[in-house]
């Protein structure tokens, strides 16, 4: 299946290594993802009703202090981009990838279907498509597509050809970028990294959670202390003002 010419063996090599390497970096996603949203699922059942005990605002009354509106300030976010995430951003990188699987995954289907394919393909074909697009394999996707266009595109002078390959290398090279900087992201995040602290202090033997709950409870009762003092204060002020 390989062709004789050097150049088409190394990109096609290049482009079956890629595909391997995009499989792992998608599946490493959805297993971190999944395991992140576990790990905050347990947290905030634990946290999430000992936070509900601060109180709002934990500022005292007399020293809160609304913050000058500058002139000069500089615009949000939201204020530069109208709402939408700027280019390059994460979000953005999500939708992009989502979409091309969800394109490549019809685009196999309408063209190895029984009715549409020139030619005879295994009946088999349009499962593993469909089981690759469900478990978010995009890697296994472009090898489908890859292999199904083999034929013709050996078949092409070798200029156009190498173009063929040179496309499908940067594609799928493109997809790597992305999922590496979502993985990026995912391990950078202050989420997961309390997940591994947790996860750590679980393997020494302790519960960092437990830790976290009675702090809280600590900073929680300290506050109500302070807004009761300065609440108090407040009124024997007024008392003297009005005496």
């Amino acid at each position: 299946m390989v062709e004789s010419h050097p150049v088409s063996r190394a990109l096609d090599e290049a482009i079956r290594q890629q595909t391997v390497r995009l499989d792992y970096l998608c599946r490493e996603f959805k297993e971190t993802e999944a395991d992140l949203t576990a790990f905050l699922a347990e947290y905030y059942d634990k946290i999430g009703q000992h936070l509900a005990t601060l109180p709002s605002p934990s500022m005292p009354p007399l020293i809160q202090k609304k913050k000058p509106k500058s002139v000069c300030s500089f615009p949000s976010q939201e204020d530069r981009t109208g709402g939408f995430p700027e280019h390059g951003s994460p979000h953005e990188e999500k939708i992009e990838l989502e979409t091309e699987i969800r394109q490549l995954y019809l685009f196999l289907v309408r063209k190895l279907h029984p009715d549409v394919a020139s030619q005879e393909n295994d009946p088999d074909l349009i499962k593993q498509v469909t089981q690759a697009y469900r478990q978010h394999r995009l890697g296994s996707l472009w090898k489908i597509l890859f292999e199904s266009e083999w034929q013709h595109i050996s078949a092409l002078p070798p200029r156009t050809r190498h173009g063929f390959l040179l496309h499908y290398r940067q594609r799928i090279g493109h997809a790597i970028s992305v999922m590496e900087n979502r993985l990026r992201s995912f391990y950078q995040s202050p989420e997961y990294i309390l997940q591994q602290r947790v996860f750590a202090a679980r393997l020494r033997g302790e519960d960092l959670l437990s830790h976290i709950v009675e702090h809280i409870c600590q900073e929680a009762d300290r506050t109500h202390r302070r807004l009761e003092y300065y609440k108090m204060r407040e009124q024997l002020m007024q008392e003297a003002a009005w005496a």
